[in-house]
C-alpha cells in the first residue's frame, strides 16, 4: 500500500539523474529516491505500487504501463527531464571489426549474428542499434541481430562471459565497464535520431514528487551548472551512492562530463498538453506507440491527469 504522505520514486543511478542529487532545494524537498538496476524493475515496481513515481524513458512507460487494461486513469507524466547520452559498450570481438585501423585493410569480417543488450524490447535504443550498424557494417541487411533485455548487472555479467557482443545504456555504464575491462566504449554511437524522452512519471491520487514542481525545470539547471564543478559532481556522486547499490565511480562521470557534455542544450520542462502531444507523434512516426493508441489532445489529457 503507498504511503502518500512520503513519494518514493526509482531511478536508474546515470548521468541524467545526477541533478537531483547536486542542487540543494532538489536534494532536501524531493521525496524518497530508490536506485534500481534497470527501468523495467522500476516498470515492476509501480505497476505493484511500491513506487509513487519513476524517471523512465517515455516509450517504455507508454508501452509497458500506461497502454495496459485499466491503467490510463492511474497515471500522469510531470516532466520531461533532459536526458544522457545512451552509451554502447563493445566486447573486444566486435571492438576489434569496428575498429579504423580494421577498415584501412580490406573490409573486416563482420559477424552474422550479433546478440545486444537493451533494457526494454519497446525502448528505442532497437533503433538507435541498428542506425549504428547501418552507419558501421558494409552489409547491415546480412546480420542476424538478437536483442536480450537485461537489467545493467546482467549486462555487464553477459559481456563478460562472451553472450553478448555489445550491450546500450545510460551514461556512464559502459564506461564503468571499460574500467572493470569488459567492453570499450564505442564514442562514435549516439541517439540520433532517435532520441528518448525521459520523464518523471507520477501515480495520480499520491503526492507530488516535489512541493513546487514547475520550479523543478529552473533548480535542476542551476544542478547541471554547479556539475561542471569537479568537487560538485564528486559530491552528488557520493549523495547518489549513499542510497545503495548499484554504485558508479565518481571518475566514470567525470569522464562522460567531459565526452556528453550537456551545458546550454539541457532541457528541462513540464509537461503539458502541447508537448505530451509532440511526443506521442514523435513516437508514432517511428513506429514505437501501441495500436491501442492515438497520438491526439485525447491521449494527453489523460496523461496530463485531466
Amino acid at each position: 500500500m503507498l504511503n502518500q504522505s512520503s513519494p518514493t520514486f526509482g531511478f536508474v543511478p546515470s548521468f541524467e539523474a545526477l541533478p537531483f542529487f547536486a542542487e540543494p532545494m532538489l536534494t532536501e524537498r524531493r521525496g524518497k529516491m530508490v536506485p534500481f538496476l534497470s527501468c523495467g524493475r522500476i516498470v515492476r515496481d509501480l505497476l505493484k505500487g511500491n513506487l509513487t513515481a519513476g524517471l523512465v524513458p517515455m516509450e517504455i512507460f507508454i508501452a509497458e504501463i500506461f497502454a495496459l487494461p485499466g491503467e490510463r486513469q492511474n497515471w500522469q507524466i510531470e516532466l520531461f527531464i533532459h536526458p544522457g547520452a545512451m552509451e554502447m559498450g563493445v566486447t573486444d570481438a566486435l571492438w576489434k571489426v569496428i575498429q579504423p585501423a580494421a577498415r584501412r585493410h580490406t573490409s573486416p569480417r563482420w559477424p552474422t549474428k550479433l546478440n545486444i543488450g537493451i533494457e526494454s524490447q519497446k525502448s528505442l535504443t532497437r533503433h538507435q542499434f541498428f542506425a549504428w550498424l547501418h552507419r558501421n557494417a558494409p552489409d547491415p541487411q546480412n546480420i542476424a541481430v538478437q536483442f536480450s533485455m537485461l537489467p545493467m548487472d546482467l549486462m555487464l555479467h553477459g559481456a563478460k562471459a562472451g553472450k553478448i557482443d555489445a550491450f546500450i545504456a545510460p551514461t556512464p555504464w559502459a564506461a564503468h565497464a571499460s574500467f572493470l575491462g569488459i567492453a570499450h566504449v564505442d564514442e562514435d554511437f549516439n541517439s540520433e535520431p532517435y532520441p528518448q524522452k525521459l520523464i518523471m512519471v507520477r501515480r495520480r491520487g499520491a503526492e507530488n514528487s516535489f512541493p513546487n514542481i514547475e520550479k523543478v525545470p529552473m533548480h535542476l539547471k542551476f544542478a547541471r551548472m554547479l556539475l561542471e564543478e569537479e568537487d560538485q559532481l564528486k559530491l552528488a556522486v557520493e549523495t547518489m551512492n549513499s542510497l545503495g547499490k548499484p554504485n558508479l565511480r565518481s571518475a566514470e562521470y567525470l569522464k562522460c562530463q567531459v565526452i556528453h557534455s550537456q551545458g546550454a542544450a539541457a532541457c528541462d520542462t513540464v509537461a503539458n498538453r502541447s508537448l505530451l502531444v509532440e511526443a506521442l507523434l514523435e513516437l508514432e512516426k517511428v513506429r514505437s506507440l501501441p495500436r491501442s493508441l492515438k497520438a491526439n489532445e485525447v491521449t494527453a489529457g489523460w496523461l496530463c491527469g485531466e
